[in-house]
């Protein structure tokens, strides 16, 4: 289900996913109501997901499978935790609704991940971006790609302009 990276760990770009600021911004938080989001492999529906939105939870209700097995219908109760933002509004979180190894994650999260048979945060799931996977070189090269091109754009304003 999940994509590998060279190391063998998984990482997020490979899972399917649930952003609850994309459902806040498209207004299916404002008020109690049902909504339906679907994910394809190769034009093939291989997960559905029924949504019951309230203002502190959502209730998943979705059908999934993987590798040619049976589909399997969990269901999950997520709570939803809404901070005071700086300048006006609230921005709603995910909490992770998890117990690993006998542990209640609890984090307060924009995305929970399918990486397994439940929605959980990257934290629980081992999940790391596929950035964090590149080999060092790479990194390397990056960053001195950017200072090169830093450099010479500053070397191209002093010409324009050498009093500064």
């Amino acid at each position: 289900m999940a994509r590998h990276s060279g190391n063998g760990k998984n990482t997020v770009e490979g899972c399917r996913s649930i952003d609850v600021l994309e459902w806040h911004r498209l207004g299916h938080l404002q008020l109690p109501g049902c909504f339906s989001c679907a994910w394809a492999s190769d034009s093939e529906c291989v997960a559905s997901i029924d949504v019951q939105a309230q203002r502190h939870f959502v209730a998943l209700k979705y059908r999934s499978r993987s590798c040619n097995h049976n589909w399997s219908d969990p269901v999950q109760r997520i709570p939803i935790a809404w901070t005071t933002c700086r300048f006006g509004g609230e921005r709603p979180w995910f909490v992770c609704p998890v117990t690993a190894e006998g542990m209640y994650c609890g984090r307060s999260v924009n995305n929970l991940y399918g990486a397994g048979r439940l929605f959980a945060c990257r934290h629980c799931y081992q999940l790391a971006y596929a950035s964090q996977r590149e080999p060092a070189h790479l990194w390397r090269w990056a960053c001195t790609s950017i200072e090169a091109t830093h450099s010479l754009s500053l070397a191209q304003a002093h010409e324009k302009h050498p009093g500064n």
